[in-house]
């Protein structure tokens, strides 16, 4: 039985292979090759908890097989446990000194825990081992370019190719390390070469596409977004239709949408101001639809109107307490676990409720994050700035987790109408390449904007509650904002994105609950913890779900 369950798993039949396996194990719960198999098999079908189940209890048989405990190590390094990992690599390594595929694989979990030069002495007792090994040759580029030795990266790179001409994701990796080192023309002849092997290297099409559009290279740039649009997405096309609209959630066609703004935006700003490139720019991709015409009729809005508006209480101090206590660690962290958090605590029922209350509209929740901030932590977001890649539709919600009464943390929000016209007269959009000249576009103005004549800032309301709890509403493409470092500790703060549905889609509460960690969950299977792409609207498609 056991030799036909090898025979269809080598045959991609897993089904069927891991089916007679368990007929085995219900014979002999004890077998070690039924048990080795059956843990192999769960692995390749992302079953982790299970694989690890079972090849536990094979090691536990047979703790001196090197295959097994390898195995194990395995699933371990695909459930992201890396600790485990290591410990089962070095463990095979100690019964099998010589084992190229653990000792490769250890240098993988190594560089995950950020111990790079432990990693790099194993990998490159690796390609001395098997100078042959063309993943591992990658896999020390890999260290290398963590430690940014890009010259040994690329080095490394070269040789991965040397050994395996077709390898995409070591010409992939190149091109990244190339550009790095301002070798910008290799940089797109090795990202070219990628996508020339593997024409569905969707990531190789995405870096490309940066690379051009960093060098000016607009309509080749373009060539690549329009590649990618019509590219079948690797995940599943997530979209949500209400009213012949549909709302896209899949990731490749968010990052798409987010390559087309930045391309368009770089265009356009080649022969118009950055306030009407942005504008242009936002007609393009974000499309009122209905939306548009629906908020410009609630426009006494409080939160539309201002741009920002402060909830106090939205959750209580005990609340705060216990989360930062459980993810004080984390930064720009978004988790399985804090989705479980926010949604068993009815946090997420809370903050749905309260928009709902604030727009008329209901809401889907599309990022959750936890951030910790020190005094010393800088970062683009401490200078007057919107967030231009959102639409003016979509609001977002920060909670202090701890009273800023000492720490001194805080952020700062300009009302809506004046935040406007300081755009409208100095050009200033906050965009990334604007915000070091802030003060020269302004110092001319200090009168007719009512700056203040030695800090040059416009008038403005400081978020800096007393009160752990108390959260602060804010739409990000309408208000100039910035974050304020605390003068002394750690400010922590809970923030979620939103996108609004038609006030008349039926949808409920409960329901935009259910549907928000369904789409917080996927974000995370996907790898996106840090990524912040909106979900965008379109006219309805045909078998959109």
């Amino acid at each position: 039985q056991l030799h036909t369950a090898v025979a269809l798993h080598n045959q991609r039949e897993l089904d069927q292979a891991e089916e007679i396996s368990r007929q085995v194990l219900a014979v002999d719960n004890n077998n070690f090759y039924a048990l080795n198999f059956c843990g192999c098999i769960c692995r390749e079908k992302k079953r982790f908890a299970e694989g690890i189940d079972f090849l536990s209890r094979a090691v536990a048989l047979q703790p001196d097989n090197p295959d097994a405990v390898y195995n194990l190590g395995n699933v371990f390094k695909d459930a992201e446990r890396w600790d485990e990992a290591i410990s089962c690599y070095e463990k095979t390594i100690g019964l099998r000194p010589e084992y190229p595929e653990a000792l490769n694989n250890l240098g993988i979990c190594l560089k995950e825990v950020e111990r790079y030069e432990h990693s790099e002495i194993v990998l490159r007792s690796v390609v001395s081992l098997r100078p042959g090994f063309a993943g591992a040759w990658l896999n020390l580029g890999n260290t290398f370019n963590e430690q940014e030795k890009f010259e040994e990266a690329i080095a490394s790179y070269r040789k991965a190719i040397e050994v395996k001409p077709d390898f995409a994701e070591a010409y992939f990796n190149l091109g990244n390390a190339l550009q790095k080192e301002g070798e910008v023309e290799e940089a797109i002849e090795s990202c070219r070469k990628a996508i020339e092997v593997n024409p569905d290297f969707a990531d190789a099409y995405f870096n490309l596409g940066h690379v051009l559009n960093d060098v000016g290279r607009i309509d080749e740039a373009r060539a690549i977004v329009a590649a990618l649009r019509e590219m079948k997405p690797p995940e599943e096309e997530a979209l949500i239709t209400i009213q012949a609209k549909s709302l896209v959630f899949d990731w490749h066609h968010r990052r798409a949408l987010n390559l087309f703004w930045g391309v368009e935006l770089a265009s356009a700003r080649i022969e118009s101001t950055a306030l009407a490139a942005v504008k242009e720019v936002d007609s393009l991709c974000f499309p009122t639809l209905f939306l548009g015409d629906q908020i410009a009729r609630a426009q006494g809005k409080q939160l539309y109107e201002k741009g920002y508006l402060v909830d106090d209480a939205l959750v209580t101090q005990g609340f705060c307490a216990d989360l930062v206590s459980q993810f004080n660690d984390g930064n720009e962290l978004a988790s399985e676990e804090l989705v479980e958090v926010v949604s068993i605590n009815g946090v997420l029922e809370s903050v749905l409720e309260k928009i709902l209350l604030h727009t008329g509209f209901p809401h889907l929740v599309w990022n959750c994050i936890y951030l910790a901030k020190s005094p010393n932590d800088e970062s683009a977001s401490d200078a007057w700035h919107y967030d231009n890649h959102y639409n003016v539709w979509t609001p977002k919600l920060m909670i202090y987790l701890n009273s800023q009464q000492y720490i001194g943390g805080a952020t700062h929000f300009v009302d809506a109408g004046l935040s406007r016209k300081i755009s409208e007269i100095s050009d200033y959009m906050g965009l990334v390449s604007q915000r070091d000249s802030y003060d020269d576009r302004v110092k001319g103005l200090v009168e007719e904007l009512s700056l203040d004549p030695v800090t040059l800032n416009p008038e403005h309301y400081v978020f800096s509650p007393v009160s752990a709890g108390s959260g602060v509403w804010f739409c990000p493409a309408r208000a100039l904002h910035r974050g304020v470092s605390p003068k002394k500790g750690v400010r922590h703060v809970l923030s979620f994105s939103l996108t609004p549905l038609p006030t008349d889609c039926g949808w409920s509460v409960d329901r935009c609950v259910e549907k928000s960690v369904e789409i917080l969950k996927d974000k995370i299977k996907r790898g996106m913890l840090k990524t912040d792409i909106i979900p965008y609207w379109i006219p309805s498609q045909v078998g959109s779900a």
